[in-house]
């Protein structure tokens, strides 16, 4: 019996409490996904009210109690999420139907990307329409589309911007994968509809947005110093600030097709990085522990908005800071409990991210590092051999997660990406040590930048290189038929049971991590 009166963390246990409100959140989530019951509801919160009136008595019906207030919190969340959506969704549909252009109102959440329509360059944001808008329900998230000649001041994130004459439209039905059209790929991030726009005005600018828009702008300048424009430069400004590199088809679908994409994109290798890199160079200027986290904190927040906020960068930011608060109140840490915290306050914010694919890979993946890659390192006390198998089993631990996600979704996976992966994150890692030490050395002369800025573009031309050789060598995907949800269970259950037993671990702690696993695989559903 898990016995929570003791003077202690109840987060520290072998049983987490996050990790049990998480799941019967999730378990909320997925429910409501396919009923809506009112009155079951109603039940579970008096069944959870009585529990909670025995917390002094018994602390196991503190636990069942914010379980069930967790479930009931998950289904009521994504109901209304839906009936907002709904209701978004179906004002749209009219404006729609009757082909009204209309004028409104709205803020930029993002910064705005090139793209190409009939060989026509437009400009791609995503808004939120203001609350005081009388031509759209307030709140609404949309995409617009918008001549790039016209386009004379390129807004940024947190500019308030008035649309004229924009045509809204329905979001294709083209599938992106075998089990997700582009319409439920925009609902997962509550976006009813897409549209275009001829002109755009901007009439406010947010000080805070502006002020992390120069911070960006001056990290691009610092890393473009001494180097010309190239496909290698557009490529370090990727993997270091989170641009849209300009560069050709051909050469992104290179890097997908031998699976590393990834490292183009911010995600929780980069946060970690900058946090480890930070947090040692305020160390070294002779900071207490403490007073680091407080300045770290503003540091890494500020980051995280000015790469664009992507899921996988707000788990990471939200995990580390989890890590921290649990240092400074001399906490036991737990990554599980880190995992679930931001989850639970993801979801909380957005249901639907359960069933988009960051999301899950995003938390898959971070799973086989926490505790697969563990198994291969252990007894592997040379720090030598340490370092040297690090990126090789960390890509085979991500990919025994990550392959039936894949080849349920989308039908295929490269194997090749088992190499490259390995090779291209370790060189991911030094360009991204000297891309954040040309940003900060910038500001003190262009000349130190320039030199990590033609090793990066070194580093950079041997990655290409590298994914050319490997892409016409190993240019092989293995294609799989459909997979049923069944089998990602039996998957799932298989591999986090054996790392249960590899452990050491109780019976109980496999049982619980067999839910868990079912609850994995009915996510990706």
């Amino acid at each position: 019996m898990i016995n929570l009166s003791q003077n202690k963390n109840i987060l520290t246990y072998n049983y987490p409490l996050l990790i049990y409100v998480s799941c019967c959140f999730i378990t909320g989530i997925l429910w409501a996904k396919s009923f809506q019951n009112a009155l079951f509801y109603i039940t579970l919160s008096l069944i959870s009210v009585i529990l909670m009136l025995f917390i002094r008595k018994n602390p196991v019906f503190f636990l069942i109690g914010c379980c069930i207030a967790a479930f009931i919190t998950g289904a009521y969340r994504t109901n209304r999420a839906e009936r907002n959506f709904q209701f978004q969704f179906q004002e749209m549909q009219r404006r729609i139907n009757t082909c009204e252009q209309t004028g409104f109102s709205a803020v930029i959440r993002n910064f705005a990307e090139t793209t190409y329509f009939n060989s026509r360059k437009m400009m791609r944001m995503y808004v939120r329409t203001d609350t005081n808008n009388a031509a759209l329900p307030g709140g609404t998230n949309l995409i617009l589309y918008i001549p790039a000649e016209k386009t004379e001041v390129i807004p940024r994130p947190g500019d308030r911007v008035v649309f004229n004459a924009v045509r809204l439209r329905n979001p294709g039905r083209f599938r992106l994968n075998r089990h997700l059209t582009y319409r439920e790929y925009l609902k997962n991030r509550e976006i009813p509809a897409t549209g275009s726009c001829e002109s755009m005005r901007v009439i406010s600018r947010s000080w805070f947005y502006e002020f992390i828009n120069r911070i960006r702008d001056t990290f691009i300048r610092h890393l473009s110093a001494g180097i010309p424009a190239s496909r290698e430069l557009e490529l370090v400004k990727a993997m270091v600030i989170g641009t849209k590199p300009d560069i050709s088809y051909d050469l992104l679908h290179q890097f997908s097709v031998m699976g590393v994409i990834h490292i183009l994109v911010i995600s929780g290798m980069h946060i970690g990085l900058f946090a480890i890199l930070g947090f040692s160079l305020l160390q070294m200027m002779g900071l207490p522990r403490k007073t680091v986290y407080i300045v770290m904190i503003p540091i890494l927040s500020g980051y995280m908005m000015l790469t664009g906020s992507r899921v996988s960068v707000v788990r990471a930011v939200i995990m580390i800071f989890f890590y921290w608060g649990a240092d400074i109140t001399k906490r036991e840490r737990s990554p599980l409990n880190a995992i679930a915290a931001a989850a639970l306050l993801q979801l909380t914010a957005c249901p639907f991210l359960l069933y988009d694919h960051g999301f899950q890979y995003s938390f898959i993946s971070l799973l086989a590092i926490v505790y697969i890659y563990p198994l291969f390192t252990a007894g592997r006390s040379h720090p030598i051999i340490r370092h040297v198998l690090q990126y090789p089993l960390v890509s085979f631990s991500v990919c025994m997660l990550i392959v039936p996600v894949t080849a349920y979704h989308h039908s295929y996976f490269s194997f090749a990406g088992l190499i490259t992966g390995a090779l291209a994150g370790a060189a991911a890692s030094l360009i991204l040590t000297a891309g954040f030490a040309s940003c900060i050395a910038g500001y003190l002369s262009s000349g130190i930048s320039a030199i990590f800025n033609h090793f990066n573009y070194i580093a950079m031309k041997g990655i290409i290189a590298l994914n050319t050789f490997f892409c016409d060598v190993l240019n092989t995907r293995r294609y799989f038929s459909d997979i049923p949800p069944e089998w990602l269970y039996a998957y799932y259950s298989i591999v986090l049971l054996s790392i249960v037993f590899l452990s050491g671990k109780t019976l109980k702690r496999a049982i619980i991590i067999t839910a868990f696993a079912g609850i994995l695989a009915l996510g990706t559903l």
